[in-house]
């Protein structure tokens, strides 16, 4: 069973379930924000870090999700902190690697807050990028964390370092 899901076109961790009983624990904790989820991306510009604390807005019709200014029908409030790991420079423009922890899921949430503060994820044509050499979004989950009764689930994983943009970064050097 899959506990959480990820955008079409992020790469990276997911949570299963192997039977139907503990995919309704794995959901709780999920629902209780008790799972740390965790993402590399790579943003347009120099972005320095921060929390990033809005009301987000899911337009199904477009497939896109809004940052608002005021609470309405179909809000949620959407909040991350993301730190700046380094930056390079590159024919398109200066590049941003950071390092996200998501304090909600929502729907396209990085995406949307990101670009809201004019740092869109390289490659997202959709939410402003116009570094169209990225073959995939530059956005991946790379840990997950959970502390279940017996064990704790810890579980990391890095982007492809060999292809744009994660090539413009060292990545493995980065103790997080």
């Amino acid at each position: 069973w899959l506990i959480h899901r990820l955008d079409r076109t992020v790469g990276g961790l997911l949570i299963f379930a192997r039977n139907k009983k503990y995919a309704g624990i794995l959901s709780e904790y999920v629902k209780e924000r008790l799972v740390t989820k965790e993402y590399y991306a790579v943003v347009d510009g120099e972005a320095e870090g921060g929390v990033l604390e809005n009301l987000i807005f899911k337009d199904a019709r477009a497939g896109k999700a809004f940052i608002v200014d005021r609470e309405r029908q179909g809000t949620k409030p959407a909040r991350l902190s993301y730190r700046s790991l380094a930056t390079a420079e590159t024919e398109k423009g200066a590049k941003t690697l950071v390092y996200v922890t998501l304090e909600t899921g929502r729907f396209h949430q990085i995406r949307a807050q990101m670009s809201h503060i004019k740092y869109p994820i390289t490659g997202d044509g959709k939410y402003g990028s116009r570094d169209n050499r990225a073959k995939n979004l530059a956005l991946m989950a790379s840990h997950l964390a959970i502390d279940l009764p017996n064990e704790k689930v810890d579980v990391s994983r890095l982007p492809d370092v060999n292809t744009y943009p994660w090539s413009l970064f060292g990545i493995e050097e980065y103790d997080l």
